[in-house]
């Protein structure tokens, strides 16, 4: 498995998506988290970002959603995982709502 560092673009993305789908069903989030792993696939193929087949699949996007709950909900609900960059970004994020 080749790890690629989340970058600040690609964890704005993954907030955005947090932030529209807080509360929504199951099945709602994974159509959104399935849009943005392609997306963020192709990205990478654009970028001439080295990758295997796990980058950014829907299994791992649903873990770093899970740590933005975390984050969100200062540790009550969630993966308790979540990078110094997520943290950042969702603060960056919620200062703008």
């Amino acid at each position: 498995m080749i790890r690629v560092p989340w970058d600040e673009e690609e964890m704005e993305e993954l907030v955005e998506v947090y932030i529209r789908h807080e509360g929504k069903s199951g099945s709602d989030v994974d159509a959104e988290l399935n849009k943005l792993s392609k997306g963020l696939n192709e990205r990478a193929d654009r970028l001439g970002i080295p990758h295997d087949a796990k980058f950014r699949n829907l299994n791992g996007l649903h873990m770093q959603y899970q740590n933005l709950k975390y984050v969100e909900t200062d540790g009550k609900e969630g993966l308790s995982s979540a990078s110094q960059l997520m943290r950042d970004v969702m603060e960056k994020r919620m200062k703008k709502k």
